[in-house]
């Protein structure tokens, strides 16, 4: 007589699952997805952002020369950052196994300063 219960808690428990879909999926049928999403959660659109060519701000060489010249100081080190300055220096900054060393590269010529 043991099966038996067994049994019928199982009965009892697929009728309930089955009267819960039957009731659950007209709900779910007569879900509608919001269309007009708050603008809070809408990608934002940035505007273009036009860069003047370096010639036109009195640059000769691009950073990747800064770079190349400030590795020629230091063969053996990795390139971490090239930050253009104010007064048309570039800033480069390099990695070595011992050290971090920044070296200042002229915009205009490319001399190392």
């Amino acid at each position: 007589m043991k099966g038996y219960g067994v049994m019928v808690k199982r009965l009892k428990f697929i009728g309930i699952l089955l009267a819960t879909l039957l009731v659950a999926e007209p709900a779910l049928a007569q879900y509608k997805p919001r269309v007009n999403a708050p603008r809070i959660l809408l990608k934002r659109q940035l505007p273009n952002i036009v860069k003047p060519p370096l010639a036109s701000l009195g640059m000769n060489i691009k950073p990747s020369q800064a770079a190349a010249i400030a590795l020629s100081l230091y063969p053996d080190a990795k390139v971490v950052k090239v930050k253009l300055r104010a007064d048309g220096v570039y800033a480069v900054t390099l990695r070595t196994d011992s050290s971090v060393e920044k070296v200042f590269v002229s915009g205009e010529d490319g001399s190392i300063l």
